[in-house]
């Protein structure tokens, strides 16, 4: 729940909050009257959280930058707000700056009335349609709701354990003889069902009366969807875990259904066509992956935005970045600057994460040489050698072109999402003024 600034970006992760990117400013004088959007405020821990609910954008801030909000939110010029904020606080502010700051954040609407675009668009509620789908999805988002996923959840570990019968094998993928075929299948019927999964997090974002947004994006090498969370920040801690939790839960609801219907099979209560048997033992491997995947915590999953929330961390994952990277080379002045000021929930919890984190990579570069590499070089070469043999006429062509193309589609997304967003830095970098 990304991660995924925004999210930690959990893409789905509300485990980090924003940091300003650049936009072009307006001419601020002493005499400008800030207008501000609709910002919530709300306190965490030792420091206040201000946030665009809206756009997904949260900052936190000392005690003193609300009370400069509440006086700008009262109509006054910068310099007024400047002597109103040390007749209140004795503290001497440099309001101007601040006021720039919000206006890269994207925190103002207008100056002295004339509007000012912010940066990234605005998640979504899907109107009337995600208020019924909330109304309706209530029920399955209270705490008893999620008593009964837990119990699921323990039931399918035990049964897993238990029944050797049931418990998934890798070359469970390869349903039909055909291998990349089989791959291309489950690509194609996997991510309507990944899809589901957000959308779990989504609804639950709607159930709370908060906006979302599911987008495409990656891991490392690995392509995602993610739904952007960041939203869950304007609500009590308590109310977040249900959104965060509900894409492992609607899994772990299939996953039971999927049980249930292969230990039927298994036990002679039904006889499916063979294909159909195989394709179950082929989707519970694909299900207990899944699910297994949202405990790599080092890859901001959902897990991780739960352990994030209920470390009562802010950006766990920049701080420990920047707590790992101080032990191999000096920081910069500005990151110096930013792992001072990070909350002492974080810098605790950072010493621990940060040897996750390494370890992660290095997972992955391992897993990277050992397993994708070497299976990308597998598709590509089956792709080539098909096309090769067989005629453009045939059958076998369009088949081997097909299979083959929907096969390598979770490999070439991160490449293009990572194309996506280096363009998309550039032109936030040609458009700043310094």
């Amino acid at each position: 729940m990304a991660s995924s600034g925004t999210a930690d970006p959990v893409g789905l992760d509300p485990g980090g909050l924003a940091s300003a990117e650049p936009v072009s400013r307006p001419q601020l004088s002493p005499h400008s009257r800030v207008e501000l959007r609709e910002l919530h405020i709300s306190s965490e821990g030792d420091e206040f959280l201000v946030g665009d609910v809206a756009r997904g954008e949260f900052v936190a801030v000392p005690a003193i930058a609300v009370t400069v909000i509440a006086a700008l939110r009262a109509g006054h010029t910068l310099a007024e707000t400047e002597d109103r904020v040390r007749a209140e606080t004795g503290e001497q502010v440099d309001v101007a700056d601040f006021a720039a700051t919000l206006i890269d954040l994207g925190f103002v609407a207008r100056i002295d009335g004339a509007p000012v675009a912010g940066p990234g668009g605005e998640l979504a509620y899907g109107g009337r349609l995600g208020e019924a789908a909330a109304r309706l999805a209530r029920p399955f988002y209270t705490w008893p709701a999620f008593a009964l996923y837990g119990l699921l959840f323990t039931g399918c570990l035990v049964l897993l354990i238990a029944v050797p019968s049931l418990r998934p094998h890798i070359t469970q993928l390869f349903f039909l003889p055909n291998p990349i075929l089989s791959a291309a299948l489950l690509t194609i019927i996997g991510m309507p069902l990944a899809m589901t999964h957000e959308l779990a997090h989504w609804v639950g974002a709607r159930v709370n009366g908060v906006p979302a947004r599911i987008t495409i994006s990656r891991r490392y090498y690995m392509m995602v969807l993610q739904t952007d969370l960041t939203a869950l920040w304007a609500l009590p801690r308590r109310r977040r875990f249900a959104a965060l939790l509900a894409g492992i839960a609607w899994d772990t609801v299939r996953l039971s259904s999927l049980l249930a219907a292969r230990a039927a099979q298994l036990a002679g209560w039904w006889h499916p066509a063979p294909l159909v048997g195989r394709l179950i033992a082929a989707l519970i491997v694909t299900h207990v992956l899944t699910i297994s995947w949202q405990f790599f915590v080092f890859l901001r999953t959902d897990i991780y935005a739960v352990l994030a929330t209920g470390l009562g961390c802010l950006n766990l994952t920049r701080v420990s970045r920047l707590r790992m990277a101080q032990r191999y080379r000096r920081l910069t002045a500005a990151e110096a600057a930013e792992l001072a000021g990070a909350g002492p929930r974080d810098l605790m919890a950072a010493r621990w994460y940060g040897w996750i984190q390494a370890g992660g990579l290095v997972l992955v570069v391992v897993y990277f040489f050992a397993f994708f590499v070497p299976l990308i070089v597998t598709i590509a070469r089956w792709i080539i050698l098909g096309l090769a043999r067989n005629s453009p006429a045939s059958f076998s062509f369009w088949e081997v072109l097909a299979s083959g193309s929907a096969a390598l589609v979770p490999a070439a997304v991160p490449a293009v999402t990572y194309l996506r967003d280096r363009r998309q830095r550039r032109n936030e970098a040609g458009t700043a003024r310094p």
